[in-house]
């Protein structure tokens, strides 16, 4: 049993079970991992506003003996595309596609870096769908 602090990237998430979310985290240092949210589905929940999916986080997690379980978790950073649909369409699709690529505890040295000079480009641009190709492509 042991417990990490890590600094990650949130790819997504999916409900789990009646109160809890399954999250999917890339860090440099573990690649991508599943975390299990307990309770983040309640209204009060303490994870409330931190799950966001492209949110750059600071979090605590334990390595359970069947799960990694998210004790504590802080946003540093929260990535806003610039507010069209096209630059949200083309950041959501940059997480789906990174989620789906990685095998779990697939660790790759740049990925972290292009992940989050990719999603940050799109704050700015006017033309996401070239940021979304140059990401696919490197």
């Amino acid at each position: 049993m042991k417990t990490a602090t890590i600094e990650a990237v949130i790819l997504g998430h999916k409900n789990f079970g009646e109160k809890d979310k399954l999250i999917f985290f890339y860090t440099p240092e573990f690649g991508k991992i599943k975390v299990i949210a307990k309770g983040s589905r309640r209204i009060n929940s303490k994870f409330t506003g931190h799950l966001e999916t492209l949110s750059i986080v600071q979090a605590s997690i334990y390595f359970g003996p069947r799960n990694i379980i998210l004790t504590e978790i802080n946003s540093t950073e929260r990535i806003r595309p610039k507010n069209t649909l096209s630059n949200l369409k083309s950041a959501l699709q940059i997480a789906e596609i990174t989620n789906k690529l990685i095998q779990e505890e697939q660790t790759n040295e740049n990925l972290h870096l292009l992940l989050q000079e990719a999603i940050n480009l799109l704050t700015t641009t006017d033309k996401p769908q070239i940021i979304t190709y140059a990401y696919i492509i490197k």
